[in-house]
């Protein structure tokens, strides 16, 4: 029982005990983070616990038997066992994988300091471009996020509008201490360019104007890897809405990218060369 409790706690962070029923039973069923010692996913161990409640329940309506909550959890973590040891490939194994790849996982920034992680997406298809930009503490837990839509666009300017706009909400709520992360390391390289306020591209001196302002930047390229959570933001914007969106709390779809940043496992790159 401990192993479900331990794991509530680590989703309330998600929304566990707020969602409606529709809501609840897709986030749940899509969190696929480690749940306890035998290495089950929680989405096979709520999927076992859901179904084992039902039999449960219809039992002791019908035919009035009770059961006993530790042989259910018993049941249920043996039913998710079983099914992905038929059904699932076997996990790799961590020590092999550091030979043959290089491991990445999510850094704290500074103690005090903000975390503004932003991304761009470019359709392919219709060339429409989307933002989005997470601010996290330095713990990695959510404060804020939003995204956009910004029309027809190049991969360039989606990953600078993203930059722009995160910096302008970040003054505008007063965090003065901020380390700006990107995985488009062309962004990076153009608004720290000694002459940013002097570029060609627009929204490079734009970017340059904000950075004089009295605050304590960094901005810091990270691996495409470590940037999930706002990826997947940027690329779920609606659209037909051209309005800035905003996120107190982070979408069902951003938080198992979350929780991994923070409890791992850690993403796996191909060593090149």
């Amino acid at each position: 029982m401990s192993c479900v409790i331990v794991h509530l706690h680590a989703l309330a962070k998600t929304r566990f005990f707020s969602l409606d029923v529709s809501e609840w039973l897709i986030e749940n069923i899509s969190f696929v983070s480690v749940s306890d010692s035998n290495n089950l996913a929680w989405n096979l161990l709520f999927s076992s616990c859901i179904w084992q409640i039902w039999k449960i329940r219809n039992n002791r309506v019908f035919a009035n038997i009770s059961h006993d909550p530790s042989i259910v959890l018993s049941r249920c973590r043996s039913w998710a066992s079983n099914y992905a040891n038929l059904y699932l490939p076997p996990r790799p194994n961590v020590a092999s994988l550091r030979n043959s790849c290089q491991l990445l996982q999510w850094q704290t920034p500074p103690s005090g300091s903000i975390c503004l992680h932003t991304d761009g997406a470019v359709n392919a298809g219709s060339g429409l471009g989307s933002i989005g930009g997470i601010f996290r503490d330095s713990a990695g837990s959510w404060i804020s996020g939003f995204s956009r839509n910004i029309g027809f666009s190049d991969a360039l300017t989606t990953e600078l509008w993203a930059i722009h706009d995160g910096l302008e909400l970040a003054w505008n709520n007063g965090f003065l201490n901020l380390q700006v992360r990107s995985d488009c390391s062309m962004a990076i390289s153009l608004i720290t360019d000694q002459n940013a306020i002097a570029s060609s591209h627009a929204l490079v001196r734009a970017i340059a104007k904000l950075c004089r302002r009295v605050w304590s930047l960094e901005f810091t390229w990270v691996p495409r890897e470590t940037n999930r959570p706002v990826d997947s933001l940027a690329k779920h914007v609606p659209p037909d809405d051209f309005g800035l969106l905003m996120f107190d709390q982070p979408p069902c779809y951003t938080a198992d990218l979350l929780y991994r940043d923070v409890h791992g496992p850690p993403y796996c790159k191909a060593r090149t060369g």
